[in-house]
């Protein structure tokens, strides 16, 4: 079985980016996460999404963009940029 939620260390990793980076994008709300008691995963389709939309070395995008993360489930990081939103 596909495994569908991921840490977000698995995350950061998978993309091949740092923590911090990581956690830049997931408050600018271009991946959405989840939380699962004090757990926050990502789906997997978020990474690819997210893959997906990266501009490629020609300047061109695929063919799937940033916009459809907005139906996505709503990350669970507040105004402050802290789980909870502390």
């Amino acid at each position: 079985m596909k495994q569908l939620l991921v840490t977000t260390k698995d995350a950061w990793q998978s993309l091949g980016i740092g923590r911090t980076r990581f956690f830049e994008i997931l408050r600018a709300g271009d991946i959405q996460a989840v939380r699962l008691g004090r757990r926050t995963l990502v789906p997997v389709t978020e990474l690819e999404r997210f893959a997906a939309a990266l501009p490629s070395r020609n300047g061109t995008r695929a063919t799937h963009t940033h916009s459809s993360s907005k139906n996505l489930v709503a990350t669970p990081y507040g105004a402050s940029g802290t789980p909870g939103g502390r």
